[in-house]
């Protein structure tokens, strides 16, 4: 296995002294990943070259246009899942580092020991080795060699009818077919163990993580780069790829680096500071960043407690915000809270500080949870909130939204490095108009999420079609340019499907997972599917491979353009076919 076990001798220092070709994927986690490598290569004074990609043709195209730029390519979230060799036909002296968070690893790249090079958390190297089926089960290398050898007799033959009769004579050896029944064997064997190891698409360990365990074990850490990599560990939580308890143990793990980055001068017995100075040495400018057991509240010190609690997917189903009973059940909540509901109305920062120091603490009361049905574990997330200067503050989840905003952004005079460069400035922490933009436009990415839902709702158009849910957003809405995006069209299929159960009495569609259909234009539909909702372990994904088998039984056309196979584009003469021949799949 082509795994690196130590990232600095086999990654860092073989790419000194050497120019580098670094392709990125516009994705949250991936631009923090860019910032952290950046950084490094900035501290070694190597050279780069860096270009966004966006699916798996840009990849191919910006790699055959710039592969004479350099011999070492860096991929960030794009190209482990795929063939690289065989897809990028690069000269035999190319080398490619994968850091990519999505699973699973095709077996090609994992066993090619001189082109490719993957890097992952190094305390998770046992578990990713596991997670990969053995080279004996899946490659053949005597099979090969009895192949080269039967076509060199075959060329070397003097007589055409003497090689015939050899060839008889040897399939009815006893020997050939013992050795062609174990061949049999072994395949079947092979074939069901790609089946269970490709069977779903899921996610580990951030990049930007891996990163910055990297900084971290050169010697080249710092306060931002580690707030960079808990953004990129916060965006994995958002969008579902990784469970809440994996998320818990990696943010203890980002505690202990947050603790050792952000230690304050303790004062003395007589209440003096130790050093030279009463004030801490730290300027108000500095970054500082502290753990936060924050409220399950979608930006909230950016909105209103009542905006906020409308688009928080978990406390909309809680109360069935879509529901005039269910508006009526916030408001009994706000005044069991003892909250004037004009105050809930306004800006939160700006709320009586009475209220809203008191909100916190009321919300986690015993008797309102008990009336309410939850726990502390539903209205808590465990977070990191930084400051800088006198009133700056944000959570990680803030960063999160407003970055993946930017990303998703529709205007059409925007092009990919446009977006890039954009969200590349919202993660410096000077640039606060940027960051202020691109907060109000995950705003309005969240009210119009709500508003589809509520749509969907109010039409009944979430039905079941035999094993799974399904929902078509046709051509003629007007939100269609805003949910064709990669992430927004996943977060909309998560959010109609939770919403749906919160809705729903019966016990069969609890398991369901759930496909959504986004007209694009009047040639081609995005469908986009999500796994059952669970409140952990729901972020195994089957639909890549559903997907795949059900195109080839219809010989639909059907483009595979992005890195997660569980989104698809799919010819609308196709479509119908195709979602029947799902159903039969999926049964």
């Amino acid at each position: 296995m082509v795994f690196i076990k130590d990232a600095k001798k086999e990654f860092l220092d073989q790419i000194i002294n050497k120019r580098v070709l670094v392709f990125v994927h516009l994705d949250v986690d991936a631009l923090c990943s860019w910032k952290i490598l950046q950084h490094l290569l900035h501290c070694e004074h190597i050279l780069y070259s860096v270009i966004p990609i966006s699916n798996k043709q840009a990849l191919e195209d910006a790699y055959n246009q710039h592969k004479q730029v350099a011999n070492n390519i860096i991929l960030i979230n794009c190209g482990a899942t795929l063939d690289l060799v065989e897809i990028l036909q690069p000269p035999e002296e190319t080398v490619f580092y994968l850091i990519d968070s999505l699973r699973p690893l095709e077996v090609r790249n994992v066993y090619n020991g001189v082109q490719i090079k993957i890097i992952v958390l190094q305390s998770e190297l046992g578990i990713e080795q596991k997670l990969v089926p053995e080279f004996e089960d899946i490659f053949d290398e005597e099979d090969e060699e009895e192949e080269n050898e039967d076509a060199n007799e075959q060329e070397n033959s003097d007589d055409e009818e003497s090689g015939r009769g050899r060839s008889k004579r040897k399939r009815f050896d006893p020997e050939f077919l013992e050795k062609m029944h174990a061949k049999r064997e072994w395949e079947n064997k092979r074939s069901k163990i790609l089946f269970e190891y490709y069977k779903y698409t899921y996610h580990r360990c951030a990049s930007s993580m891996i990163l910055f365990d990297l900084a971290w074990k050169s010697a080249k850490d710092n306060n931002d780069l580690l707030w960079w990599s808990i953004i990129g560990l916060t965006e994995q939580i958002i969008n579902c790829k990784i469970d809440r308890d994996i998320y818990t143990r990696y943010i203890a793990d980002m505690n202990s680096h947050v603790l050792r980055h952000n230690h304050r001068p303790s004062a003395n017995t007589l209440g003096t500071s130790n050093s030279n100075t009463a004030q801490d040495d730290v300027s108000i400018n500095c970054l500082k960043i502290s753990y936060l057991d924050d409220l399950n509240m979608v930006l909230l010190r950016h909105w209103s407690i009542l905006e906020s609690i409308y688009h928080s997917i978990d406390l909309a189903c809680l109360f069935k915000m879509w529901t005039n009973k269910g508006k009526k059940k916030l408001n009994e909540f706000l005044a069991d809270l003892g909250l004037p509901l004009n105050e809930c109305k306004q800006k939160f920062a700006y709320m009586d500080s009475s209220y809203k120091n008191d909100f916190k603490m009321l919300v986690a009361s015993e008797n309102i949870k008990e009336k309410y049905r939850y726990d502390e574990s539903f209205i808590y997330l465990s977070t990191f909130i930084a400051s800088f200067g006198y009133t700056n503050k944000l959570t990680a989840f803030d960063m999160a939204y407003a970055v993946e905003a930017l990303l998703e952004n529709v205007d059409e005079e925007k092009n990919l490095s446009d977006k890039f460069i954009e969200a590349l400035n919202c993660l410096n922490r000077d640039n606060l108009k940027t960051l202020e933009c691109a907060i109000d436009a995950a705003k309005n990415h969240l009210k119009k999420i709500f508003q589809q839902i509520q749509n969907f709702i109010d039409m009944n158009q979430i039905v079941a079609s035999g094993p799974f849910l399904q929902v078509f957003l046709d051509e003629g809405s007007t939100e269609s340019k805003y949910f064709a995006q990669f992430f927004t069209s996943k977060k909309l299929a998560r959010y109609a499907l939770q919403s749906y159960l919160a809705l729903t009495k019966g016990k069969k569609v609890r398991n369901m997972p759930l496909i959504i259909c986004i007209s694009l234009n009047e040639n081609s539909t995005l469908i986009a599917g999500v796994p059952p909702y669970r409140t952990s372990n729901n972020t195994e994904n089957c639909f890549g491979l559903a997907f795949d088998e059900a195109a080839e039984k219809t010989k639909s056309r059907v483009n595979f353009s992005f890195f997660d196979t569980s989104i698809i584009e799919i010819n609308n003469e196709d479509r119908s076919k195709f979602l029947d021949a799902l159903v039969a799949v999926m049964q």
